[in-house]
């Protein structure tokens, strides 16, 4: 197509310019030549122009140009290429270059958008044979019923003079070479007589070229839409009529003026919640890991806490001991500048049993199954996981010093849904999770007697979660559909803290056993959450990235024991804080000695 080619008489006839191509994927076709025609019926016969004349056919480019009396030296279309005329069955979009004073933003020459996407002027003008440098292009909406004519635009290499007004500007123009395309018009007859032009407002967002035609990156933003944006930019454009092609035109109707449509469309296409979902198998599996560290430390002799020296509940060496207990957390992660907030909860069951192998040595094991579900805040995506946890754990106390360690294995699994909607878009995409963890924790500290009913231990701990998160495939959404791949994300976590535990008698058997506990954590591992993935109709891949887990964090903690002489009764919260961050969680059950 060349938006500002003359040599066609019938050329002041359509002005001069350059079009993008959007319609319903299904509907789209393809000539024998793989020229790319709009939704349609192909004019097989007669078609005729604005005047009432016509041409029997056009099949070639040679037919093209004779339509509209296109001659050398400025042909508009290749002569022995293919040519169609097609009266369209659906909306479709294109746009169209001009030279803002020198040509006009309305006409009849029109290209897809995979012609000029992320072009400069000087390469739009070569690959249409233009006459002058474009500096702006329109957004051409055309509607079904109309005609357009679509070719091989030809080039226009050769050194020819100026010959206003059908030849404003001496030659060489370009190279030319791609398909491109030109309105005949609304016509409601299968042959096209009588067309209409379309109406000045079906050119729409007039702008610019810039840097580069058509490009998100200006008016992106920064976080994910900003790397959307970019990973459309510089991805190879869409085949026309397909339904990537579609995604990209309803953006271009967003790309222009405020901003903010633009950004919440390019947010919604990211899927950050996938980014955010290692943050909610870490809290679960430390939800784990403090049911084991909780028992753990009953299964340790002596201390105020566990209600005096060996215990009730405990049992001596050789003794077992079954326990059963519900688990609980909910907390917030917050995202900051352009990424969103993170609610999570945890919610699940755990039974183990622990014995005694001497006065210092405890080991045990435990099963646990927990349901989590999440979401991100004022963006679509919400999730389900669930998850089996196996662990092993044992204390040795030989006196007031301890150590306690924890080991275990998680499996996960799950869906993550999310709405992509916005103008000309409105999809639902999902996808099943599959994840394994590793868990590990170990602590030591010292037990010092402060009177006959309380202890302070001064303590130091590590804990170690490994995530190993499957790749992920959407469905649901078509072209974007998102492919994301596999991940390991490490939370290694220090902590220094003090525990203190105090007996208190409140006239029962045996009395009440309170602790709090406090702590500061420093984590070395991974506190980014991001994911490197790709559309399934892009080639160009991109990182999203979602809210930040922090990297220091106070931990707080209460625990009540109320043992009997063969049972006990606990009760524990603990609670996580950091700047933009909180979890609280809660632990209850019952322990029991055989």
């Amino acid at each position: 197509m060349r938006t500002q080619r003359a040599g066609r008489p019938a050329a002041a006839l359509l002005s001069l310019l350059l079009a993008i191509g959007c319609a319903a994927p299904a509907l789209a076709q393809t000539s024998s030549d793989a020229l790319p025609l709009p939704p349609g019926d192909v004019v097989s016969g007669l078609v005729y122009r604005r005047d009432g004349s016509f041409v029997p056919f056009v099949r070639t480019g040679a037919d093209a140009n004779a339509y509209i009396f296109s001659t050398a030296p400025t042909e508009s279309f290749v002569n022995s290429a293919a040519a169609a005329v097609v009266r369209t069955t659906a909306d479709t979009q294109y746009v169209r270059v001009y030279t803002e004073g020198t040509t006009r933003p309305v006409g009849g020459f029109i290209a897809g958008s995979d012609t000029v996407r992320g072009l400069t002027a000087a390469e739009i003008k070569d690959r249409l044979a233009l006459p002058y440098l474009p500096d702006s292009l329109t957004i051409v909406r055309v509607p079904a019923g109309t005609c357009i004519l679509t070719g091989s635009g030809a080039p226009i290499l050769g050194n020819f003079p100026a010959n206003p007004p059908s030849i404003p500007v001496g030659g060489p123009w370009g190279g030319g070479g791609t398909a491109q395309s030109l309105l005949i018009g609304t016509s409601g007859d299968p042959n096209c007589a009588n067309p209409q032009f379309l109406p000045s407002d079906a050119y729409a967002n007039r702008q610019l070229i810039g840097d580069k035609a058509l490009a998100y990156a200006p008016r992106a933003g920064g976080g994910n839409a900003g790397a959307i944006g970019r990973a459309l930019d510089r991805a190879t454009p869409p085949a026309l009529f397909g339904d990537m092609d579609h995604v990209y035109n309803s953006l271009d109707l967003l790309n222009y003026g405020d901003a903010d449509p633009l950004q919440s469309a390019l947010q919604q296409l990211s899927g950050e919640v996938y980014a955010d979902l290692p943050t909610v198998e870490i809290e679960g599996a430390r939800a784990f890991l403090g049911v084991l560290r909780q028992q753990v430390s009953q299964s340790r002799t002596g201390g105020a806490a566990g209600g005096g020296t060996a215990a009730a509940g405990t049992g001596g060496p050789g003794t077992p001991n079954a326990w059963i207990a519900g688990l609980g957390s909910v907390g917030r992660l917050s995202g900051d500048g352009d990424l969103h907030d993170l609610d999570f909860d945890v919610l699940g069951v755990a039974v183990g049993f622990n014995r005694r192998l001497e006065d210092g040595l405890a080991v045990g094991g435990a099963l646990a199954f927990s349901s989590s579900s999440f979401n991100t805040r004022k963006l679509s995506g919400d999730g389900d996981l669930s998850t089996v946890s196996l662990g092993l754990y044992a204390s040795y106390a030989p006196d007031a010093w301890y150590v306690d360690g924890a080991l275990g294995y998680a499996h996960g699994w799950g869906t993550v849904s999310r709405a992509i909607s916005f103008p000309g878009i409105d999809r639902f995409a999902a996808a099943d999770t599959d994840s394994n963890l590793f868990l590990s924790g170990v602590e030591t500290g010292y037990r010092l007697a402060l009177g006959g009913s309380t202890d302070l231990t001064p303590f130091a701990a590590f804990q170690a979660i490994v995530v190993g998160q499957d790749e992920i495939t959407e469905s649901g959404a078509g072209a974007v559909d998102l492919r994301i791949g596999g991940r390991t994300v490490t939370s290694a976590q220090g902590m220094l803290g003090a525990e203190l535990a105090h007996r208190l008698d409140i006239g029962l058997a045996a009395p009440l056993g309170l602790s709090v506990r406090a702590a500061w954590s420093h984590d070395v591992g991974d506190t980014d959450r991001s994911f490197d993935g790709r559309f399934e109709g892009s080639d160009a891949e991109f990182t999203v990235k979602g809210a930040e887990a922090p990297r220091d964090q106070a931990r707080i903690g209460v625990g009540l024991n109320l043992s009997s002489q063969a049972a006990t009764l606990f009760l524990r919260y603990d609670g996580s804080f950091a700047e933009g961050y909180r979890s609280q969680a809660a632990t209850g059950g019952l322990r029991v000695s055989f």
